[in-house]
């Protein structure tokens, strides 16, 4: 302690093994939580109307994940030309025993392994799952279906990742989200509860028969295939070709649907976070589209790089899926609401050292559209969702002004 200040630091472990395909490798992330407190004079709030204390837990955000169980999720993070299915190639069915490496078997222990990102999420959290696309069998362009629906408990939902879904078919992206939109506990605001969707896939979006009028002239000139305006951009290697399979515009890139999906959400009040998985999401086209989508999700990734949260190889998805963890905040209801043009200051006390920090607004928290709920983020909001319930409260003074 110095210059009346107290560093809080608050540390946690865990080993991350990633999978039979990959027993040989074990991470071991540890994670630390600095905050430092310092005393908050009452004097500076004298003039302030009303207080809130909010002490305890916040209420959990709810999240469904869309995940990406297309047929392209057998082939390898590394690019071996190998899957993880009967005969070793994309044409067979998804075999849990095969040897292979396949980017499913590292994105079901990444998510749903015994220490990994829904074992960690327990109480942040409740959690859904959409497999997409919604049939385990044929190169099917069935849209997304609700595998869980969204719940307290994220058992069902490891359950269903780890037993019940198989990678096959295409990737209707767009009908996965359209989807989603349609869930009650998810597109119906609560105050006090942030609602996400955590969109995961290694490809781009397809499945879509409105484009079908495309693919007459990408067959008879595969060089406009991969026009902007008109060509169909194909999704599937060879990149040339647009065969009716399903049927006639399904190999079509399916971007605009995407991003309204993810618009309509976003109108609904409800946040998409993308991680595109696996080397092909980093290439020029698809890196745009998911920039793209991340972006018109409102809750793109902070920092100089791409929007969306890439991820190249498992031990990146593990670093990614801890960073996702800080995204779900502390969202606490406000009753009454501060009006339109109150003043407001937020402090975050700690209990067990009777020592309080003042929070910034934008940096440390920020309030909703409607002003019944308030939101910490960042490092104060990992405090108290890795604490005993009542060490930490938060504060809130305001003041209309005239």
């Amino acid at each position: 302690m110095a210059g009346g200040r107290i560093e809080v630091r608050q540390c946690w472990g865990r080993s991350w093994r990633a999978g039979a395909l990959t027993a040989s490798l074990a991470i071991l992330l540890w994670g630390c939580q600095r905050y430092e407190m310092e005393p908050v004079e009452p004097e500076a709030f004298a003039a302030n109307q009303y207080s809130l204390s909010l002490v305890g837990k916040p209420l959990p955000s709810t999240v469904m994940l869309a995940v990406d169980t297309s047929g392209s999720m057998t082939a390898s993070m590394a690019g071996t030309g190998m899957h993880c299915t009967l005969d070793g190639t994309i044409g067979s069915d998804y075999d849990a025993r095969s040897k292979n490496p396949c980017k499913w078997n590292d994105l079901k222990e990444a998510l749903a392994g015994e220490d990994g990102f829904l074992t960690q999420s327990e109480g942040l959290a409740r959690f859904g799952l959409i497999a997409f696309p919604g049939a385990d069998v044929g190169n099917s362009c069935a849209p997304g279906r609700v595998v869980v629906p969204i719940g307290e408990s994220v058992e069902p939902v490891r359950a269903a990742i780890l037993n019940d879904l198989s990678p096959s078919g295409g990737t209707p992206t767009a009908d996965a989200l359209r989807t989603a939109a349609r869930e009650p506990l998810l597109r119906d605001e609560e105050a006090g509860r942030s609602r996400f969707v955590l969109l995961l896939t290694d490809g781009l979006p397809n499945c879509n028969p409105e484009l079908a009028d495309r693919c007459e002239d990408c067959r008879a000139h595969p060089e406009a295939c991969q026009d902007e305006l008109t060509g169909c951009r194909p999704t599937d290697a060879p990149f040339d070709s647009c065969q009716p399979t399903p049927f006639d515009g399904a190999p079509c890139v399916d971007d605009a649907r995407l991003i309204e999906a993810v618009t309509a959400l976003r109108e609904l009040g409800v946040h998409t976070l993308v991680v595109g998985f696996g080397s092909e999401t980093a290439d020029e086209r698809q890196r745009d589209i998911l920039n793209r989508a991340s972006e018109a999700g409102g809750r793109p990734r902070q920092g100089d790089g791409d929007a969306y949260y890439q991820a190249g190889s498992v031990g990146e998805l593990y670093a990614i899926l801890e960073e996702l963890l800080a995204e779900f905040p502390c969202t606490f209801p406000l009753s009454p609401a501060p009006g339109e043009n109150a003043e407001i200051n937020v402090v975050l006390r700690d209990n067990d050292k009777d020592r309080e920090q003042r929070l910034t607004r934008g940096a440390d928290w920020s309030i909703s559209g409607t002003r019944d709920s308030l939101s910490v983020i960042g490092e104060a909001c990992a405090l108290i969702q890795r604490s005993e319930v009542g060490r930490y409260e938060i504060r809130i003074f305001t003041k209309e002004s005239l």
